[in-house]
This record gives structure tokens, sequence and C-alpha cells, in this order.
């Protein structure tokens, strides 16, 4: 037993070890050890395993003429390769799995069965011999002769756009030096301002672009091989096309090769012809909106139009996997995009469940959870759901998951909000199934993912973002929570902010500039008309809208905040692209400040309403007016105070709340909380005050981690360790009713 826990192989990881029996037996006698055929226990508990990047013992095999997988682009063993993509259905092996078509030949064979040998029972264990193979298309579709790698690589050097059907999808691959190359992909791709991920040769030349702190440089190596969002340097801005990589921010999003076909893709040791690629832009393989491709036939169909040649293979994906993506936040590594290398590991959790449960998640950056026992099992990410390719993709993983898991979900949880995709799903589940509906508030979800991340049962909890259906019919997201097992009070918020026209005041920030000045009974000077690009004209329908309320949601989300200031500044874009992008441009500027210290702004006003804090943001816009239009020398000191303000307000809202509850620590959660600056201020300020402040880490801060808070709603709920439903709802509603200025 002692050798099990300190000889486990690279990636094994032993959560727990339970003696049922000992025996002898007879070891010496027999001389063998054995993997038996695996049966299915109805209450086991199962890991699904996650994909892995390349090995470093893999890697030097493919690079080595003299091995018998030289060159081969679907070298695996025990310690890397696919896993979740490949599965058919649980136990994990290789009968089950899309690997099942390809038999082994006597020497993977005799690999497979050696228990000395690293390839013992790896599942996708092949060679050239007994292995998938890669295949070349043009435009097309049609095969090309010739070694497609080779060609791929010649490709990419005449800058051509390859679709490159990968470890969990689809990656349009184009050479990271050729801008016009990369603006092509953009005006192809419809994606005009959203950075483009990149893939480094290996980690010095990741080094030569970026500044990598130790921790992220560890990460980039590790076996989850994620996208890490790194600071450009200046030979970046040198050698690089950046304003067509990564046109809104100094950064990079930088991983290194996953798979044998990505590393031979970047140097391939044969190829006397193309030099090694530094960088590659490797972005997701669908158009706008929709989910990664994963099958041949549906690449070349959905592609058709933006891929110039298709890299395939035979090989087939059961389920996709996108790239995750990570952050360093406050020095700690934070999952931004939880996928490849994170899904579906379990979260554990303190306690045992009372009933498995399957929550649908949010609408934006979907992924589903099951919790089941002492865990919980975050789904790859799905992304948005706005088109029926990601609903398609959504029903397949809410169909896999507890199937995988071997147990069938007994209560299943929503957002409150009634028209996300997700609920409308979930609740036809429940119906179909006769079970319990829990719809859980956007912004409680929140609170619970990053409280149960940390092992919580109480603390005051932030959720700052940019959307979420308060149960008070307003749009909620700068919220304060406090939660304990027994209650859940809200004690401060901002003043709400009409938001004409809805999803298309997003879509435009400069009209929520010009609703917080109508809103405050200010008529905005001509000047700030030229600014924002809005007709003086439209001033009136605006007017119009905000007084009679049509078409015009209160938004309460600092999300918004962000937007308006930006659009104040001039740097939000007349439409947005992606979501997020004005306070990500705004963090950029601030980012570029060399002001140690600026005192323009004024605070944010604060007022008190039964029982409840509001951040009053009118005097606040209101001051904007007066100053003049800031020149570009000014614009980053302003955007960098604008971050301290509104950390400082976040500040406030905690000392408020602290007059009356004990507890001493303070979570953030919600998509503004990825901001670094924002969180470099408000965290010292809180930990001056004697807080500790927690942050997510394995779970993302955005929409991502919303399925995680909804399981453990629902879990309170069904097994009564908290407020029924019907009082949380009560509860929430009431005090977000009477701490409203307007109805």
């Amino acid at each position: 037993m002692d050798g099990l826990r300190d000889n486990l192989p690279p990636q094994a990881s032993l959560e727990k070890i339970r003696a049922i029996s000992c025996e002898d037996v007879g070891w010496k006698a027999s001389g063998r050890f054995e993997i038996l055929e695996s049966q299915t226990d109805p209450s086991s508990q199962v890991a699904i395993p996650v994909d892995l990047g390349i090995c470093p013992v893999c890697r030097k095999e493919i690079m080595d003429p003299a091995d018998r997988h030289f060159r081969y682009p679907f070298t695996s063993c025990t310690n890397c390769g696919p896993r979740y993509t490949i599965i058919e259905d649980m136990p994990y092996d290789r009968i089950r799995t899309t690997l099942h078509p390809f038999p082994l030949c006597p020497d993977c064979q005799s690999e497979y069965t050696d228990p000395s040998n690293r390839r013992f029972h790896a599942e996708s264990t092949c060679c050239p011999t007994c292995g998938p193979q890669l295949d070349y298309r043009d435009q097309q579709g049609s095969p090309l002769e010739g070694d497609p790698l080779l060609m791929a690589r010649k490709d990419l050097q005449e800058g051509k756009i390859v679709a490159v059907r990968g470890l969990g999808g689809f990656l349009l691959a184009v050479d990271a030096s050729n801008a016009p190359a990369l603006k092509r992909l953009r005006t192809l791709k419809h994606r005009p301002h959203k950075p483009f991920a990149v893939m480094a040769r290996d980690l010095t030349t990741a080094h030569r672009f970026t500044r990598i702190p130790d921790e992220a440089a560890t990460l980039l190596c590790s076996e989850k091989r994620p996208i890490v969002i790194l600071e450009a340097n200046d030979t970046a801005y040198a050698e690089l096309p950046m304003k067509e990589i990564s046109p809104d921010s100094a950064t990079l999003g930088i991983m290194l090769p996953v798979a044998p076909l990505y590393e031979l893709l970047m140097n391939d040791p044969t190829d006397s012809d193309v030099l090694p690629f530094s960088m590659l832009v490797m972005t997701s393989g669908n158009r706008g909106g929709e989910p990664i491709c994963i099958r041949n036939e549906e690449a070349l169909d959905r592609l058709s139009g933006i891929a110039d040649r298709y890299l395939l293979h035979n090989r087939e994906i059961n389920l996709r996997n996108d790239d995750s993506l990570c952050a360093l936040q406050q020095d700690k590594l934070q999952v931004w995009r939880r996928a490849r290398g994170y899904s579906p590991e379990a979260i554990p959790i303190t306690h045992s469940l009372g009933k498995n449960i399957l929550a649908m998640g949010s609408h934006l950056k979907n992924t589903i959870a099951f919790g089941y026992k002492d865990e919980i099992i975050l789904s790859p990410h799905v992304g948005d759901l706005d088109t029926p390719e990601a609903l398609d993709s959504l029903n397949e993983i809410v169909d896999s998951l507890p199937r995988f898991l071997g147990h069938d979900p007994e209560v299943v949880a929503v957002d409150f909000h009634p028209d996300y995709h997700s609920s409308r799903l979930g609740r036809a589940i429940a119906e179909a199934g006769s079970l319990p509906i829990i719809e859980v508030q956007h912004h409680h979800a929140h609170a619970l993912s990053v409280m149960a991340e940390h092992g919580l049962e109480e603390a005051l909890v932030l959720v700052f973002d940019g959307t979420g259906l308060g149960l008070d019919g307003k749009i909620w997201g700068a919220e304060l929570f406090h939660i304990d097992p027994d209650h859940i009070t809200h004690p401060a918020s901002f003043l709400a902010a009409p938001l004409p026209g809805g999803d298309a005041a997003i879509l435009r920030p400069a009209r929520q500039l010009m609703a917080r000045w109508l809103q405050a009974g200010i008529s905005p000077p001509n000047k700030w008309f030229q600014k924002t690009n809005i007709e003086p004209s439209f001033e009136a329908i605006l007017q119009q809208q905000i007084k009679h309320k049509l078409n015009t949601p209160e938004t309460t989300a600092a999300g918004r905040v962000f937007d308006a200031f930006s659009a104040w500044l001039g740097i939000a874009p007349p439409h947005a692209t992606y979501d997020g992008q004005s306070p990500i441009r705004l963090e950029a500027l601030a980012s570029r400040s060399t002001l140690a210290e600026s005192r323009i702004l004024p605070d944010f006003m604060t007022y008190q309403l039964n029982d409840q804090l509001l951040i009053d943001w009118r005097s606040f816009f209101s001051f904007l007016t007066t100053i003049p239009v800031p020149d570009e020398s000014k614009a980053a000191s302003l955007a960098l105070e604008f971050h301290k303000r509104m950390a400082e307000a976040a500040h406030s809202m905690v000392m408020f709340a602290s007059e009356k509850i004990s507890s001493k620590v303070v979570c953030l959660s919600g998509g503004v909380f990825m901001n670094r600056i924002l969180c470099s201020f408000l965290a010292p300020m809180l930990e001056g005050e004697g807080y500790r402040v927690l942050q997510h880490q394995r779970v993302p801060p955005n929409d991502g981690g919303i399925s995680l808070g909804q399981v453990v709603c629902a879990d309170r709920e069904t097994s009564r360790r908290i407020l029924t439903r019907e009082q949380i709802f009560t509860t929430i509603r009431s005090m977000s009713i009477t701490g409203s200025t307007r109805r």
C-alpha cells in the first residue's frame, strides 16, 4: 500500500484508498500482474480521464529517425494523448473508444500487455503500422497526393489558411508572422477584433515574445497545455503583426504544441524546404458563434469559404473539447475557459450531495455540471448558445455526461432567466423524467460557485458581471451577498441605470453613456455627440425610450459602467464585436499609464435605502461633462483612475456590510473580476481591513462557472440545508424591491 502511494505514474493521482479485504494471492507462485476486463458497478464513482498534452518521451520518439514512431502524429502513451475526446462509453477501455477500429499490431500489442512498459494499457496507443493516418484535401475537399505534413507546412509558409483536425476539434492555422494572411482570416471568419490564440514552437520561443512568470512557464509545459494570457514584449511588436493578432490589448494568448501533430507542423525533421515556424495562429475551427468542428464532413461543410486546405485524419473525435484558457490573477493562475486538460475533472466538495443533480449552466460561455456523491463534474466549455450547432453540442454533452458517470439525474437546476436555451432544455429534461426543477438566480450561482471551490459555508461575495436577470426584473451585475448555511442577504448593489434597446445598447456602448447622462438630467454638449458618433437627433429618441420605458430594462451591472466610461474616453467600438470588448480595451489602456496616482475623477456617491447600500453613479457621470475631452496622453491615467474608483466603490459595499456581518472572508466572482487591474486595487484594500480575499482558480469567474453554483444551490434547497426555494426567492425579492430607487 505504501508503494502504491509513493510510486504513481506521472499523470496518476490517488484520491483515496478504501481497503475492502486482504488476502494472500500467492504472488511468488503466479509471478503475474494482470488488468482484468472492466465491469460496471452502478454504485461506483467514475473518473472520466482528461486529454493530456504530449509527454517528453513521446516527443523524443517522433523526432528520432531510428524510432518506429518517427514522424507519427498520433503517438501517445499512458502519460499523454487523447482520452475524453475519444471515449464512446465507460469504463475507459480501448473497445469503448474511437480507436476500436484500429487493431494493435504485434509491436503495439506487446507494449500494451507489458506491465513494465509505459504503454501498458495505454488505450490510445498506436503506430504507423496499425493506427490512424493523415489525409490532405484542397479547398473543394478533393484529396491531394503527397506527404500531408510537408504539403501543409508549405501551404502555411505561403500564407494559406489550413484547417487542422486536432485533439479536441478543428483549428484554423495561419503563419503568425504573415499579416496579409491574418487579415484575410479575420475577414473570412467575420472576426474583426477578438484576439487570436498563437502556438509557440517551444518555451524558448514563447519567452522571446512575452514576459513569462515561473508559474505560467510551468503551466505552459504541463500536461494540461492551456492557452495562457501573457504580456507581449517589444520583440512581439517588432516581429509580429500584433494589430492583427491581438488588436485590443497588449497581450498574447500562447500555448505550446499539445499533440504530436502540432509538434510536426511547427518543426518537421524531414522538411528541408520550410524552416521551423516560430509561431502559428491556432484559432477555433468554426464560424462566429458556432462550436468547433470535430468531424471531417462537418469541417468541409462549415469551414467552406474560410479554409484553403484541410489537414484531416481518420481517428474520430467523439466529444469536442476546446483549448483551455488561463491567466495570472494576483500572481495566481486562474482558469478562464475550462476545457481540454481540466474538464471533466471533478471538483471535490465538503459533503455528500443528497441527490444526483444536473445543472444546465448559463446562456453565454455555457458549461453543464453533474453532481453526485461528494463531487461535481463540470463539462468542458460548450460556448454561447446562439446557434443550432451550439444547441446540438449542448444536447450531446447533456446526454453523454450522466451516461458516462453511470448515474441518472434526480434533480435539474436551471438559471432563473426563463428564455435561456439551457433553461428551456433543462425544463424539458425535468418534465420528461418527472424530476424536480430548481431555478437559481444567476448571481447567487456565481457566489456559490466561488464558495464551493474554496470549501466555504459562509462568506461575503461580490459578484460583478455584465448580465443576469435579477429577482426584481432588473438586470443585476454589481451585487454583494452574505451567504451562510441558513440565510442569504443582499446588503449592497449599484443604482440601476437605463439600458435603451436592451442588447442593442450593450452592442453600442455610446448609447449607455448617453442614457446615463439623460437619466441624471443632463443634456450633453455637442462635443460629446461628435466624440461618441451619435447624431444629436438621436438624443430625443433616447429620452422618449427612457421616459416611457420602451424596451429599456434597468441594469445594476458593473460591466455596463465600464462600457459607459469606455465610451466617454472614446475607446469603445461603435459596435462591439465580442463580449467584454470595451472593458478589455479600457484595461489595456490603463495598463499603459505611467502615473502612480491621479485624482481627477470623483468618488462614486453612496446612499442607504431600506438597509441596502446603493452606489450612485449619477454625480460621477455628470462630472464627466464638465472636463475637456481627454487627449491620448491623459486617457491612460484616467482609465487607471477609473479602475481605482470602481475598486473603492466595491470596498465601500463590503465596509457597509461589515457593520452587521462578522464574516471576514470576501470572495470575488463574475466576469468583471477577470480584470486584473481592478483586482490589484480591490484585494489590498480589503486585506488592509483584515479580510481574507478569495478568487476563482480552477473554475472560471465568468459564466463558465455558473453550473457549479447551480448544483450547490439545488443541493441546499433539496436537502433543506438552507432556506426553501420559496423562502430564498422571497428574501432576495423583498430586499431587491425595497432597495430599488425606481419601479
